[in-house]
């Protein structure tokens, strides 16, 4: 026999006029005017009054496609009934005035099987109003689709038990016929609410509150449980559902299928402007499928069963042809930047970036083509020929000394330059002055020894020349 719970709510918070009902519903998604997706996974949606929130709410719910979705998770807060842990219904069947919605109950002996459940009786159930505030709009995307409901009442965790339970969940994410919806209004501001969060740099107390549930919006965007934990330590916010959405984010965090959560809607039910007045504000998010697929090979897998969902699978000749393509790519992409470094002269001499190709199909010997080498002590003119070395030691053979005498003038000119480096200048880098000064003050009474000193000098200077590349000399 069914046991049924009854749509506590409807008369008060809602119509209960079934035709009423579903007119408000068709209208506010109307409204929205958002396209249904078969990638929206989920939706955090908000439990007030649908006065105040049913338009907010109707920006999650109209994203939905119910095309190929059996069945929906429900997450919502106890505002009544004290319990450290998650509870399951243990009615049958979820009225609504626009339709009925059978509980899975395969599902729920499963999650009662794990031993981390305890069990609400009816008259928690019905007295509870977050999850139910969501039936008549998911009975209403589902119209003519068999859908069942999980119902889980979160209670009030500590944040260990929030990723413990995020972790148990998270398998129901990496099916696509599941589908999560978690009830939560945000922040709650007045004195009856015992929280005035007041930040006097935003000015009006109302936009006051939206920097401060936006900075929540954010991290909740990220899919960062631990950020939105210490979001709530650090402002307090009066997030009703924030253990509905930690334990949503943690199961995000733990399941194979990425999942990108999006801010649709928000929504205050007044504009506080003095310390007198109260509010509520109302948020809707959807989460969606990340689209970064992920390819595999079945000629490499050994279970398909063990693939992700959204993995997409290539068989024999396909998947080949896919290597094959991404080889060629390689090289292609490969001898490009070879090219590119070459032309700009910042390939170092005797690296070799070409891939070896198999004999079977090598092309014309790019390798052997573009074998140029940077200038070097015995390759001044950056070719690499047996020619060019014998011209080499000819050019030496034949240099006029006259010239070397230029270079040396020419090296000394562009020292006065670089003294404007602080890394070339000894004082710059704690070695002390050069002792120019003190040659100045000996220059009149050592003249012979000065010229017998400089004759010397260069001597030393052209056998160091003849050592040194021409790339590190001086110009």
């Amino acid at each position: 026999m069914d046991k049924i719970r009854r749509a506590s709510h409807a008369g008060s918070w809602y119509t209960d006029n079934p035709k009423k009902l579903a007119e408000e519903l068709d209208e506010w998604i109307r409204a929205a005017g958002l396209a249904k997706s078969s990638d929206v996974r989920g939706v955090i949606a908000p439990h007030a009054g649908y006065s105040y929130s049913g338009r907010a709410a109707a920006y999650a719910f109209g994203n939905i496609d119910p095309t190929n979705i059996s069945r929906v998770f429900l997450l919502g807060p106890s505002h009544h009934y004290y319990t450290p842990k998650c509870a399951l219904s243990t009615a049958t069947i979820y009225k609504t005035p626009i339709g009925d919605l059978p509980i899975d109950l395969e599902v729920i002996e499963e999650l009662k099987a794990t031993g981390k459940f305890e069990l609400m009786d009816l008259r928690v159930d019905e007295a509870e109003h977050s999850m139910e505030m969501h039936l008549p709009y998911l009975a209403k995307v589902f119209e003519g689709h068999p859908v069942k409901v999980v119902p889980i009442l979160v209670g009030a965790l500590s944040a260990e038990n929030e990723a413990m339970y995020g972790k148990l969940l998270a398998k129901y994410v990496d099916d696509p016929r599941n589908f999560f919806s978690v009830s939560s209004d945000f922040c709650h501001w007045g004195s009856r609410f015992n929280y005035m969060h007041n930040d006097k740099k935003y000015g009006a107390i109302h936009k006051s509150i939206e920097a401060l549930d936006k900075m929540g919006m954010d991290i909740i965007e990220t899919g960062d449980a631990d950020a939105f934990k210490q979001y709530l330590l650090e402002y307090e916010n009066t997030i009703c559902g924030r253990h509905p959405i930690s334990v949503f984010l943690h199961m995000l965090t733990n399941s194979s299928t990425k999942i990108k959560i999006k801010f649709l809607r928000y929504e205050q039910s007044s504009q506080c402007k003095t310390m007198r007045d109260s509010s509520l504000r109302f948020l809707s998010f959807y989460s969606t499928l990340d689209f970064s697929l992920l390819v595999y090979d079945m000629s490499k897998v050994t279970q398909k069963e063990s693939l992700p969902p959204n993995a997409v699978v290539l068989d024999s000749f396909v998947g080949f042809a896919l290597q094959a393509m991404v080889v060629e790519t390689a090289i292609v992409a490969t001898k490009s930047v070879a090219w590119l470094l070459m032309m700009m002269g910042t390939l170092p001499n005797g690296f070799v970036v070409f891939i070896k190709e198999p004999e079977a199909y090598a092309g014309f010997p790019l390798s052997q083509l573009l074998a140029v080498s940077k200038p070097g002590p015995e390759n001044k003119d950056a070719s690499d020929t047996e020619d060019d070395d014998d011209d080499d030691e000819e050019d030496e053979a034949a240099d006029d000394p006259d010239e070397d005498e230029g270079e040396e003038e020419d090296g000394s000119g562009e020292e006065g330059e670089d003294e404007g480096d602080p890394e070339d200048d000894p004082e710059a880098n704690g070695d002390g002055g050069t002792g120019d000064e003190d040659d100045e003050d000996d220059d009149n009474d050592d003249d012979d020894d000065d010229d017998g000193e400089e004759d010397e000098e260069e001597e030393e200077e052209e056998e160091e020349e003849e050592l040194q590349p021409p790339a590190k000399k001086r110009k």
